[in-house]
């Protein structure tokens, strides 16, 4: 048997597990056996890929702990997903941050909002509660937050 093979026989059977099909079961055992390193989910509109990070890969890094940035061209396509994720499970703002300009995030994801001068404190404290969080923020950001994790002008 292989490790993809094993690593998928090991998903937990529950019902957002159910949900996905095998080449979302497929993707969900590579994120798993995936030890270090960037996983990089893309495909064309309506392929699964929201389905899969809200109910499959996000859910598995929080329970280890791992710390994850999710960039999307669109703040309503962060939004979406980021309320996708908080209705598998109800994780509140310590786990789930939405980064970016105030007035661009919609109402529903409010409570999840860290302003951009409080952003840098809010990831450190996080880090050293040794729990996992992801990032929600737009493309355009990412960049700004790269300048700044590099040393770089503020």
């Amino acid at each position: 048997m292989s490790a993809l093979a094993a690593e998928i026989d090991k998903l937990p059977s529950n019902q957002a597990t159910m949900e996905l099909n095998e080449e979302q079961k497929k993707a969900l055992a590579l994120n798993a056996l995936t030890v270090e390193g960037t996983v990089i989910i893309q495909g064309p509109p309506g392929t699964g890929k929201s389905h899969l990070l809200a109910k499959g890969i996000l859910p598995q890094m929080l329970r280890n702990h791992d710390r994850v940035l999710v960039i999307c061209n669109s703040n309503a396509a962060l939004d979406e997903l980021l309320t996708k994720v908080n209705d598998q499970q109800d994780y509140g703002s310590q786990e789930l941050i939405r980064a970016g300009f105030e007035k661009s995030i919609g109402e529903d994801v409010l409570n999840f909002f860290v302003a951009d001068k409080d952003l840098e404190v809010q990831l450190s404290l996080r880090q050293q509660g040794g729990n996992g969080f992801v990032v929600f923020t737009k493309f355009s950001l990412v960049a700004a937050l790269a300048e700044l994790a590099s040393g770089g002008a503020r």
